[in-house]
C-alpha cells in the first residue's frame, strides 16, 4: 500500500495523482472553540468547500472546522495544517468526512488533530485612557491604511457604496440604542456580496470588533451579536455565518490579536503594521472589515 506520513516542516507530495495515496498529516494548532474535535464520540460530516490553502467542513451536528494552511494563520475554528498544495487536490465539496478520536478522516488522508497546539481565540482588548487617547491615532492610521474607494478591490461598486452608506447609520443607532434602527441597517449589509464570506458580512464583522475595542453606551454587544445571529441565520453562506457568531462572541482572526495588543503598547507603528495585516486578509475581506472597524471608531462621542 502507497502510504506516505507527511508531517510539519516537510516537503509534502504534489502531483496529479496524489489522491490515489494514503496521506497523515498533523495539526499545528487547534482553536480552543473547536476542541470538541478531541473528544467527541465519532462523528461524521462533509465537505462543505475546499480552496487552495483551506478545506471547511462542517459536521452532522452543524459545527464547522476549517482545515488551514499555517500562511491563513490561527482563527475561531481552524485547525492549521501543513499539507499538499492545493489542498482542493485532496478534498472536493460534499465528500463525506468522518471524525473519531481526534482522528479526522477524508478520503485517503488522515489529520491527526492530538498532536495540535491549543489556540485560544478570544481577543483580550485592552482598557484605560491610553486606549482612549489612541482612538484619534487609530482614525488617522485607518484613513491612511485603507484604500481610496476609487483604488479599492472590491469589484461590485453598487455593494460597496450600500455598504459605505449603511455603516455609519448602523453603528450610530448602536450607540443611540436604538434597536429597530440597528436590525435595518444590518438586514440591508448582512449577505450583500458575492463570495464565502460577502463584503456585507466582513463589514459586519469589524464593527463588531470595534465595539469589542471601543465599547458602545447603547445596545450592548450581547444585543448586537444576537440581532446579528438572527439575521444571519437566513441571510447569508454557512461559512460567513460561523465567522459572525464567533465575533459577536469576542473570537477573531489571529491578525486583530496583533492589533489588540499593539493597541496596549500604544506604538503607531506596531497599529499600523497590525491593520496593514488585517487588510491583507482574502481578497477584500480585510479591507470591508477594516471599513466596519473605522465606522465603529468613527462614530465614538
Amino acid at each position: 500500500m502507497n502510504r506516505k506520513n507527511t508531517t510539519l516542516g516537510k516537503k509534502a507530495p504534489h502531483s496529479k495523482g496524489f489522491r490515489d495515496m494514503w496521506v497523515d498529516v498533523h495539526a499545528a494548532s487547534l482553536s480552543a472553540r473547536v476542541v470538541w474535535t478531541l473528544t467527541s464520540p465519532p462523528i461524521s460530516g462533509r465537505i462543505l468547500s475546499a480552496h487552495t490553502r483551506a478545506v471547511n467542513i462542517l459536521a452532522s451536528d452543524d459545527s464547522l472546522l476549517s482545515l488551514v494552511h499555517p500562511s491563513l494563520g490561527n482563527g475561531p475554528f481552524h485547525a492549521t495544517i501543513d499539507a499538499p498544495l492545493p489542498f482542493s487536490g485532496w478534498a472536493q465539496p460534499g465528500e463525506k468526512v468522518t471524525l473519531r478520536e481526534g482522528r479526522l478522516h477524508l478520503g485517503k488522508v488522515t489529520v491527526d488533530l492530538y498532536r495540535a497546539t491549543l489556540w485560544h481565540p478570544t481577543v483580550h482588548w485592552p482598557r484605560g485612557s491610553a486606549v482612549i487617547r489612541a482612538r484619534g491615532l487609530v482614525m488617522a492610521l485607518l484613513n491612511d491604511v485603507l484604500p481610496h474607494p476609487d483604488d479599492a478591490h472590491a469589484t461590485a461598486t453598487t455593494a460597496r457604496r450600500i455598504i459605505a452608506d449603511t455603516l455609519p447609520q448602523l453603528v450610530r443607532a448602536m450607540r443611540a440604542g436604538d434597536e429597530g434602527t440597528t436590525r435595518r441597517e444590518l438586514a440591508r449589509i448582512i449577505g450583500l456580496g458575492p463570495g464565502l464570506t460577502p463584503a456585507g458580512d466582513d463589514a459586519v464583522l469589524g464593527v463588531l470588533a470595534g465595539l469589542w475595542a471601543w465599547g458602545s453606551p447603547g445596545l450592548g454587544i450581547e444585543e448586537v451579536a444576537a440581532v446579528v445571529g438572527e439575521l444571519s441565520r437566513e441571510g447569508t453562506h454557512r461559512l460567513s455565518r460561523e465567522w459572525l457568531r464567533a465575533a459577536g462572541e469576542g473570537a477573531f482572526a489571529e491578525p486583530w490579536h496583533h492589533l489588540a495588543r499593539a493597541l496596549a503598547e500604544g506604538e503607531p507603528q506596531a497599529i499600523r503594521a497590525a491593520l496593514a495585516r488585517i487588510l491583507q486578509t482574502g481578497a477584500t475581506s480585510g479591507e470591508y472589515a477594516l471599513l466596519g472597524f473605522r465606522a465603529a471608531t468613527a462614530t465614538l462621542d
